[in-house]
Formats: structure tokens, sequence, C-alpha cells
């Protein structure tokens, strides 16, 4: 590391004093290069940076270099080549980058607070986790540029665009943004389809992006052009790129399809075939006779297989999980067809379902229920026949414990006429009645004691009596009645 050109200084080189009269001057920087730029001019004038703390970079060419964590703040570097140079972690406060070639440069983690760059072409750089608080960049390009989770608050970033740029997790507060296209939001605008499928808007085919969101997490963003999609991409709820056009990521940011080519979690290519080309026995799943291993397609619906039984993501256009050795593992989720999430099961690695969340498509929460990993999720009990207690906090207690399950009643013909969901003894999840011969009485979802969610009574013909919509914190939101 930090091999100086035959060139340079030796004594600059070790970093040794240098004498000036009577006095010992130490080095400005006892920092080396990881790599030197391959061009001598720009050779030197580090060195000289690095000496003396002054050097003019203007117009030079450092390619080739990697100054990973260099001491640049306030250096002159306006017009430079830096294309591909490495400047990780690099203290670049207050330099002057106006007009630098900086394509495909490396300066993830870096610290530009207040720097200019000005009409600089940063296409395809990384600047991921970049402080750029305050700086300038107006004109500057930013093509495919990874700004993933930069600090981006108050810089100036007029005339420039970000269309392809990758601005998950970025700050951009107080940010001087370019005019940016009109965006609407699934959820909040609810925009409609006429019957040609296009997009409409205000009363009209819509032109812009129409974002869907969790939070301050972007979930989706597609463009439109007079009502129809122009282009798509998808990130995981962790930020992960999930599909941009025809290619698709897996949950570990590892790329999984481009048009007709496949890969496995690992980065491995893998192959693709359809089930009717494959048997099945004794729950092995073969192909030409041999344990099959790839992916198998039945529809829309992709399950990853290694060794003849399902291992890896399995996902299909409203739905997506994962199998180890045969078994559901992890988080499987469901989605609504306007994008909500519809349905979040968690199972342990043995497969046991520990955890339910239901939500109905304008995203209210229905149902949860959640059991201890060990345990067989929601046990039963007869509230009749069982013995039971409740503690002075008001706790549902079975056999001296505080209960977890389902705690249920029974009509005179015997069926179930009430359910509730107790966790450790305080009622969490769904509530149902029934009436004596089935027909739905009422439902609503509990969290912690609290009323959640829409609840829902009905008549004895079935048809609905009320549906009531209670907040976050029980508070009841909306109420209708129905005759």
């Amino acid at each position: 590391m930090g091999t100086r050109r035959s060139s340079l200084s030796p004594c600059r080189e070790r970093g040794c004093p240098i004498g000036t009269g009577d006095s010992t001057v130490i080095r400005v920087s006892e920092w080396l290069p990881v790599r030197w730029p391959d061009d001598d001019e720009a050779a030197v004038a580090l060195e000289d940076w690095l000496d003396e703390g002054v050097g003019d970079f203007t117009g030079l060419d450092l390619r080739g270099a990697d100054l990973t964590g260099a001491p640049l703040s306030g250096a002159g570097l306006l017009g430079a080549d830096l294309r591909d140079v490495v400047l990780r972690r690099a203290e670049l406060d207050g330099a002057q980058l106006t007009g630098a070639d900086l394509r495909g440069a490396d300066l993830a983690e870096a610290q530009l607070s207040d720097a200019s760059l000005d009409g600089a072409n940063l296409a395809k750089a990384s600047l991921q986790g970049a402080n750029l608080t305050r700086a300038t960049a107006i004109g500057a390009v930013f093509t495919d540029t990874n700004l993933r989770g930069a600090n981006l608050t108050a810089a100036m970033l007029d005339d420039v665009d970000l269309s392809t740029a990758d601005v998950t997790d970025a700050v951009l507060d107080g940010a001087f943004l370019p005019l940016r296209a009109r965006r609407i939001e699934l959820y909040a605008d609810a925009p409609t389809r006429d019957e040609q499928g296009r997009l409409i808007h205000g009363g009209e085919p819509f032109t812009g992006e129409l974002v869907r969101e969790n939070g301050d997490r972007l979930l989706s963003l597609e463009t439109y052009q007079d009502g129809l999609r122009a282009t798509a991409r998808t990130w995981y709820d962790s930020g992960i790129l999930r599909s941009d056009g025809a290619r698709r990521w897996h949950p570990n940011g590892m790329l999984a399809e481009d048009g007709d080519r496949q890969w496995d979690e690992r980065g491995e290519p893998t192959t693709r075939v359809d089930r009717t080309r494959t048997t099945e026995e004794n729950g092995v799943t073969s192909l030409n006779g041999s344990p099959f291993t790839g992916q198998l397609a039945e529809g829309d619906t992709i399950t990853s297989y290694r060794d003849g039984l399902p291992d890896g993501p399995w996902w299909s256009p409203d739905a997506e999980g994962r199998h180890e050795q045969g078994v559901n593992v992890g988080e499987w989720r469901r989605w609504h067809r306007n994008g909500r999430t519809r349905e979040l099961t968690v199972h342990n690695p043995k497969g046991a379902v520990t955890k339910i969340q239901r939500w109905d498509d304008a995203g209210f929460l229905t149902d949860e229920r959640e059991a201890p990993a060990d345990e067989p999720p929601l046990p039963r009990i007869d509230l009749q026949v069982s013995t039971v207690e409740w503690d002075d906090g008001a706790r549902l207690r079975h056999d001296g414990h505080a209960f977890t399950g389902e705690a249920v009643t029974h009509g005179y013909s015997g069926e179930v006429t009430s359910m509730a969901t107790y966790r450790y003894g305080v009622e969490d999840g769904p509530r149902r009645e029934w009436y004596e011969d089935g027909t739905p009485k009422s439902e609503l979802t509990v969290r912690k004691g609290v009323i959640i969610g829409v609840a829902r009574d009905w008549h004895p013909d079935g048809r609905l009596a009320r549906e009531r919509v209670f907040d976050e914190r029980g508070d009841l939101a909306s109420e209708r009645h129905f005759t």
C-alpha cells in the first residue's frame, strides 16, 4: 500500500521532517494513497498537497488512483479527470470540483459538505452514504448515480435530472431540487382506470409519477404519459431494489432475473423450466430422472428448487416467500390488487407459523395473532367448560397461567358462536361472533386490549348492519349503518 512513484522524493515517501532554517516542519498529512495517479504531473501535485497543504489539480488527470480517505478539503479540482477514481471516505469538504469528470468514481461515504460540483459529470458514480450538506451541483449530471442514503440537506440541485439516480433513503431536507414531474400517491390520491386501462386522475389521463409508499419508504414508482405506463420500479420494505422493468432482484440484493437469464441468491446462473416437464415421486421433484435444481414456472408463479425440494425464493405477481428444504420459512407476504399488503405470515425455521397479520384493501389491520416461537400457534380453550379465571390485571388465566390462544363459546347446536384471541392473558387478535345457524354476527380486531381497524356487524339474514373504523389508539374514526 502507498507505493510511491520512483520520481518522487524518498524522504517525502517516508513522511520524514523537512528542514527549513533552524526549524523542522512536519508534513501536513501522513496519509498515503492506496494507489497513486498514473499521470506523473498529477502525482507530483498530490505529493505537494500532502507535504505543504497547497496545490492545484485543475484539469489534471488523476485516473488510476485509489485515494480512499484522502485529506482533500478545500482542494481545487476544477475540470479534473477523476473517472473511476476511488475516493471512498475522502475528505472533500469545500473542494472545488466544478466541471470535474467523476464518471464511475467511488465517493461512497465521502465528506463533500460545501463542495462545488456545478457542471460535474457524476454519471454511474457512487455517492452512497456521502455527506453533501450545502454542496452545490447546479447543472451536474446524475445519470444512474447511486445516492442511496446520501445527505443532501440544503444542497443546490437546480437544473439537475435525478430521474435515473437512486435516491433511496437519501436526505433531501431543504435541498433546492429541480422541477420534477407531477407526482401522486397511490393510496392518498386514489387514481382510477378508464375502460381502456388508462390511469385517470383529476378527470383526465395522468402524466407524471405514481408512487406507493409505506411510511417514509418508497415501495414503487411508475411513470405515466397520457395515462399509459412508461416505466416501473419497485423496492422491498428493506429499501433494496426489487424490480426495474424486466430486471428483478432477490431480497439480499443479488440480481435474480434479466430478460431470459436467471440467477439464484448466491449469484449463480440457474435454469427455469415449466412444471409440466417435471415429475414428482415421494415429495421429490425430478427432471429427466434426476432431482431438479433450478426454478419451476407454473403460470406466473416461480418456485426455486434444490435437489428436488423447494429451496430458495418463491414468488408470484401478488405474493412472495421462501422455502428451505421444502419448508416455508421467514416472512411470506401477499398483496391486494391495489398494491397494499394483504397478509404477512411469519414462519420459524421448522415451518411453524408464529405470527399472522391481515389488512383490508384500505390498509386497516383486520387480523393479528402471534404465538411463542416454540409453541403450537393458537391453542384453543372452551370458556364454558375450561377452568379459567381473571386476575387483578383483567388477564385471562387458564391452568394457572396467562392464556395465549383462542377462547371460544358454543351454542345449543354445538357450533362455535364466539371466538376471541389472547396473548399472555390480554385480548390481542381477531374477535368473532356467529348466529346459531353459523351466519357471521360480528368481527373486529383487538390489539393489546384496544379495538383497531374495521369492525363489522351483520343482521341475522347476512346483510351488513354496521361498519365502524377505529384508529391505532382505539378511537372511533367513522361509523356507518346499513338497512
